[in-house]
């Protein structure tokens, strides 16, 4: 495995982690903007990091997806780990990352459970 791909695969492990914030943050927000709460988490978690070396690298195999993708931080991160995977002659499965709000959903139910905040 690349580096590159252990480091989007970091990035998305983070992104996981902080999801409970993220769907807690659209719970508080007014319906409004419910949305737009989560994104932000989501966003703010993203940019977190130091993602320099790794727009570096997608810059050079002409992926730039992560230098935009305000609107939808998950999915973009999901796309160019797929772009990269499969450049390095990799095969993508789709069930993994399908799995992912599957995942999410279990982690809020538990942590509800608990009553993590």
């Amino acid at each position: 495995m690349s580096q590159l791909e252990k480091d989007i695969k970091t990035i998305y492990h983070s992104l996981l982690n902080r999801e409970f914030t993220a769907r807690r943050a659209g719970e508080y927000a007014d319906p409004l903007y419910r949305l737009s709460s989560m994104k932000l988490v989501r966003y703010i978690t993203l940019r977190s990091q130091d993602l320099r070396n790794v727009h570096d690298h997608l810059s050079d195999l002409g992926i730039s997806s992560m230098r935009s993708c305000e609107g939808n931080v998950m999915q973009n991160i999901i796309s160019v780990l797929k772009l990269v995977k499969l450049l390095n002659g990799e095969a993508w499965d789709n069930d993994v990352y399908d799995e992912t709000e599957r995942i999410i959903c279990y982690q809020l139910i538990i942590k509800r459970c608990l009553n993590i905040n």
